[in-house]
């Protein structure tokens, strides 16, 4: 068996098995979570600032309960715009983790999301 497995695709899993754990409820997980991710990521050659963005925004909001909505949507705005990078584009071509941020800052589905994203 090739344990050999594509770093890139592991990177992907990690980041969305934090959006995984925020759905479920499991709070006391993501602090760790999202702290082994960033030592993950932080590893590669390749980290991109999408990848760092959604980090510092989980580790901000997402562990917070009282987090504003106001920041909240104000950093996602700083999130959407590094998305034009190749980079970025590569990260979000696997699951698009802005539409999903967006879904949870704005209380809707991602297909909600998507549907208005399509829509414009």
């Amino acid at each position: 068996m090739n344990t050999d497995l594509r770093e890139d695709l592991l990177s992907y899993v990690r980041l969305m098995n934090i959006c995984i754990h925020y759905k479920l409820g499991n709070e006391s997980l993501m602090e760790n979570l999202i702290q082994s991710t960033t030592c993950f990521l932080q590893k590669r050659s390749w980290y991109n600032a999408l990848e760092s963005s959604f980090l510092i925004f989980a580790k901000t909001y997402l562990t917070d309960s009282n987090s504003s909505k106001s920041k909240m949507i104000e950093n996602l705005k700083t999130i959407e715009a590094v998305c034009d990078t190749d980079n970025a584009k590569a990260t979000l071509s696997s699951f698009d983790f802005v539409s999903w941020l967006r879904s949870c800052v704005e209380n809707k589905t991602m297909e909600e999301i998507m549907r208005e994203k399509i829509n414009f």
